[in-house]
Parts: structure tokens; C-alpha cells; sequence
């Protein structure tokens, strides 16, 4: 949707779409979603107190570095994607939207996939395949692209990447929530900040960069794949319940 909106009006214009839309969520939200109840000041403090206990947690330590390591990776495909796909491969706008919209149909894929085989394979081995495939797909960014594989060396292995995260953040964040059946809330907000602060880190990161190149980008994705997936098979794997 982007790559179209661009190609009809100058990219500022995707900002302006994006703050229509969160305008129209906010009247919608305030039009039905009911207010919730005020807290005490001792429950609020007791909430606040959660976060300490889910960090000392050193399992939960693990899972939430885990995600980090593995959205390491994720920051690349969308904040510097467009760079490479456009600037160093010479894609059209809506030609770039379309490899984007493959790279994350992978992690909706295997999200999908996720939720078929959870019941019947277990949250753990699940997270080990996750891994497994980011740390491939990383290395074969990698690879490709030293070998010169031009689009498909960093579009396929995109895929496979976001197909892994499809596993891997719900199942860590799952298993963290269960650990702390009293502060599902607090748990999910330490995985949320830690992505965002994340994110933000990356981006900036790759931002200095001036050249387009694919380069950085693959390395990026190698060293997060395969990070993530020795410290699940080094360590976390170990320590299952």
C-alpha cells in the first residue's frame, strides 16, 4: 500500500495516510471501548513491582533476549530494505512494496503455521525451528550476497527469516507470560519496550550508513539468526520446563 501511495503522490504522503488512519482507531476506541477502573495506589505500585520480579527471572531474561537478538535482524528488512531494494537494485516504489509485502507474508506464514502446530508439537520445539530458520535464512542473506545473488539473495532469505520470527516471538512471549500467570500485563510490556528500544537502536544504527548497499544488511540478519539461535540451543533450551 505504501510503495502505491508513493508512486501516485510524494512519500510525505504515507505519513499523512498512517496518521489518518490512527485518528480514525482513536475516535473508534473512544466510542466503544469501555473506560477501565482506576486503580489503588497500592495496586498500582504492586504492577510496578512486577517488572523487577520478571526481570530477576533469569528464564525470563533468557526468552526476552532471545526476541531482542532476533529482532536485530527484523529492524534491517523494514528500516533498510527500502534503501537496498531501491537505491542499489533500482526497484520501482511499487516493485519494492511487493518484495517487502513477500518478506513479511513469510512471518504471517509462519505465525499461521505456529498456531496449527502448537498444540500438537509443543512450544519448545517450535521456538528451536524458529531459531533454527532465522539463523539459516541470516547466513544465506549473507552468503548470496557475497556471492553476488542480486534480489533473491536477500529476498528469499527474508522470507525464511520472517518465517522463523512467525515461531519464535509468540512462543517466547508466551512462555515468559506463563511464568508469571499474576502479571501477563507487566511480562508483555517488558517484551514490548525491549522491541521498540531495540528497533530504535538498529535503526539509527544502519541510518548512518550512507551507502545503499545489501551488505550490511545481510550481515546484520547472519549475526542475529544465528545469536538468537545459540542462545536458545546453548542455554534456554536447556533450562525448559
Amino acid at each position: 500500500i505504501g510503495g502505491q501511495i508513493a508512486s501516485f503522490g510524494h512519500w510525505p504522503a504515507i505519513f499523512w495516510v498512517h496518521a489518518a488512519a490512527g485518528a480514525a482507531c482513536l475516535v473508534v476506541a473512544l466510542a466503544t471501548v469501555p473506560s477501565s477502573r482506576r486503580d489503588q495506589a497500592g495496586r498500582l505500585l504492586e504492577r510496578i513491582a512486577a517488572y523487577g520480579v520478571i526481570l530477576r527471572d533469569r528464564q525470563a531474561v533468557g526468552y526476552i533476549a532471545c526476541m531482542a537478538l532476533g529482532f536485530v535482524g527484523v529492524v534491517p528488512l523494514i528500516a533498510n530494505s527500502s534503501w537496498v531494494f531501491q537505491d542499489f537494485f533500482g526497484l520501482t516504489p511499487f516493485q519494492y512494496g511487493l518484495c517487502f509485502s513477500l518478506i513479511m507474508l513469510g512471518g504471517s506464514a509462519g505465525a499461521y503455521a505456529n498456531s496449527r502446530l502448537v498444540a500438537r508439537v509443543g512450544i519448545t520445539r517450535l521456538v528451536g525451528i524458529g531459531t533454527a530458520s532465522m539463523a539459516v535464512g541470516g547466513v544465506s542473506a549473507l552468503g548470496l550476497t557475497l556471492a553476488g545473488a542480486g534480489i533473491p539473495g536477500i529476498l528469499i532469505p527474508g522470507v525464511l527469516y520472517m518465517f522463523g520470527v512467525g515461531f519464535t516471538f509468540a512462543n517466547a512471549l508466551a512462555r515468559t507470560m506463563s511464568r508469571f500467570p499474576h502479571a501477563m500485563g507487566a511480562a508483555s510490556a517488558v517484551f514490548g519496550v525491549n522491541q521498540f528500544l531495540v528497533g530504535g537502536l538498529v535503526a539509527a544504527g544502519l541510518s548512518s550508513l550512507s551507502e545503499p548497499s545489501p551488505l550490511p544488511l545481510a550481515v546484520t540478519t547472519a549475526v542475529a539468526g544465528t545469536a538468537c539461535a545459540a542462545l536458545w540451543w546453548g542455554w534456554l533450551e536447556r533450562l525448559r520446563p
